[in-house]
């Protein structure tokens, strides 16, 4: 079904159909719609798996965050880290952890008690993948709205990838820009 694809976007249909898509099914401005979609997806993973953040995804991370205000991670387990890990590589401060375990960090560590969590001042950012939806009920609970107040990590990582797939991708032809 490659011959249906416009030209040259043949090449990211193994891309696209590794995340579960069939490809062959689209035609005309869904297809489009549907590729940069995938696409800013295929660049957050990206992002996230490099060992050595690229310039171009120090910038994406800085200027999505920064738009965000100042952020606190909840959880420092190995995602926590990671995300500690790419604050820190982007030259932007982390000022507070919420954990009920977590331990031997140069960032203060808190238990996320209803007053610390509220009075923090911060974006929460939910870096636990096992216990997100409690951790996003608790924090509704407090009576802080998620979007504004917390977020999960994915939904942060969408945003860089969007802002990162811009600068890896020409909107012309669908080609690496680099």
């Amino acid at each position: 079904a490659c011959h249906a694809w416009q030209k040259k976007l043949d090449v990211w249909k193994p891309v696209i159909e590794s995340f579960g898509y069939d490809a062959s099914t689209l035609d005309g401005g869904e297809r489009d719609d549907f590729f940069q979609d995938v696409m800013r997806r295929y660049a957050a993973q990206r992002l996230a798996r490099q060992k050595k953040t690229v310039p171009q995804g120090l910038a994406a991370v800085r200027m999505v965050i920064r738009s965000y205000g100042t952020f606190a991670l909840w959880g420092f387990g190995r995602e926590g880290q990671r995300w500690a890990s790419i604050f820190r590589h982007a030259g932007v401060p982390i000022p507070i952890i919420f954990d009920r375990h977590a331990e031997g960090t140069e960032i203060p560590v808190l238990y996320p008690s209803r007053e610390a969590v509220t009075s923090c001042g911060r974006v929460i950012l939910i870096t636990s993948t096992r216990y997100l939806e409690d951790i996003a009920c608790e924090l509704r609970s407090y009576g802080l709205q998620e979007g504004r107040d917390f977020m999960d990590a994915g939904c942060l990582l969408d945003a860089i990838g969007k802002e990162y797939f811009k600068t890896l991708f020409r909107k012309t032809d669908g080609l690496c820009a680099r």
